[in-house]
């Protein structure tokens, strides 16, 4: 039955009367409570439902209970999701309705597994129509996965709050990003570890890199590795490529450039332009593999035609020297020129070289200035001391 997943039968639960949740404060609500229950805080939403059903500083209220609890109960919180049920049960501030308060019941259940007693007590006191009722409403009460790919906030974090494991992703992401969210590095990696836990390859790859950044929590390599490793051994190429640099660097795991090779070989083989940069590198410097410059030229190229900067700098050198591939310098200008311009500085002090020298190209010494200027723009020390010896030549 579909929505076995949704609803738990119950067990041997009390038959006893379900109990409010208690409130943990006295005073009035602050005006700050207010404005962030109004700009959409579930968790003070919740606050604000229990200080109109209590009457908690305020006059007690409980149709304005309810509205605040279905606030908090709609964006996921499994507290609010309960107190609405209980009031749904017991008539307060709505209609008496034992559907919709087993609805959330159950749905507060999912989340934490003491909300069970109350919702199997309620469920001892209906009919097997009116529980398949329930079960129907929960069932589509749960996010779908076209909403989960919006970008709203409350959605998501609905979906999250219940188990969804993309949702948990997503929601990482946003406050990763703080796109839709605050920018909250700790709450990513909350959500991030929710999701990595399930087994998402994604958010075991983004889990490992906060590890591996220090990024909401405390840096730790072999975390990270811990991480990638997992993420990697999915298939993840991203994750693959982050393991073999570990690897390649001897970071939080010992350095082994074989792993680091059979690492990338992984990404690049799935079409990773960075698995294909870093695989090429390694055969270039014969590290963890022989010595090949063709089998460089070839994946430098492949990533290079992907558009990776650092590949198509490294492809320019290849021609540039005639190594793995014919010398050929033009060759080795448009490859310079293509990383060039999208800020690599190397290639930029490569094609200021070029142009300084008249290679491959006519010499132009105004255009080779401007593109050391560049490079230095981006710190690089090599275009600063190429200026340095031009402007003491006088040709500055």
């Amino acid at each position: 039955m579909k929505y076995l997943t949704i609803f738990l039968f119950p067990l041997l639960a009390a038959a006893c009367v379900p109990t409010a949740w208690q409130p943990h404060f006295s005073a009035e609500p602050s005006d700050a409570t207010y404005k962030a229950a109004e700009v959409g805080d579930m968790h003070a939403q919740f606050v604000l439902g229990e200080v109109y059903e209590n009457g908690s500083g305020v006059l007690q209220n409980y149709k304005d209970a309810v509205r605040w609890y279905r606030k908090s109960a709609e964006q996921g919180n499994p507290n609010a999701q309960h107190n609405l049920g209980l009031m749904y049960y017991e008539g307060r501030g709505v209609p008496k309705d034992i559907v919709q308060a087993h609805m959330w019941l159950n749905l507060a259940a999912i989340q934490k597994s003491k909300y069970a007693v109350d919702r199997n007590n309620v469920t001892k006191r209906m009919s097997a129509d009116q529980i398949s009722q329930a079960q129907e409403l929960a069932f589509k009460w749960r996010p779908s996965r076209s909403q989960v790919e919006q970008d709203d906030p409350s959605i998501i974090r609905r979906a999250a709050e219940q188990g969804e494991s993309e949702a948990q992703l997503k929601l990482g992401l946003m406050y990763d990003r703080g796109k839709g969210v605050p920018e909250d590095d700790k709450e990513a990696v909350y959500w991030y570890r929710k999701a990595a836990e399930q087994g998402n390859a994604e958010a075991q790859t983004r889990l490992g890199k906060m590890y591996d950044k220090g990024t909401g929590v405390t840096e730790d390599d072999k975390e990270a590795v811990n991480w990638y490793r997992r993420a990697a051994e999915q298939g993840n190429p991203n994750a693959q490529v982050k393991l073999g640099r570990m690897y390649d660097k001897g970071q939080g795991i010992a350095e082994d450039d074989t792993e680091a090779v059979g690492w990338y070989r992984r990404a690049a083989e799935q079409g990773d332009a960075l698995g294909q940069y870093f695989l090429a590198r390694m055969y270039a410097k014969g590290k963890g593999v022989s010595q090949d410059d063709k089998e460089a030229a070839s994946w430098y190229r492949k990533a290079a035609e992907q558009g990776d900067e650092d590949a198509q700098n490294a492809l320019g050198e290849l021609y540039r020297k005639g190594r793995g591939v014919p010398q050929d310098e033009k060759e080795a200008m448009e490859w310079f020129r293509k990383a060039a311009h999208q800020e690599n500085a190397d290639a930029q002090v490569n094609l200021g070289e070029m142009y300084l020298e008249g290679v491959g190209i006519q010499q132009d010494v105004k255009e080779a200035i401007n593109w050391y200027k560049k490079a230095a723009g981006q710190g690089h020390d090599g275009a600063k001391a190429q200026l340095e010896l031009l402007e003491k030549a006088g040709k500055r």
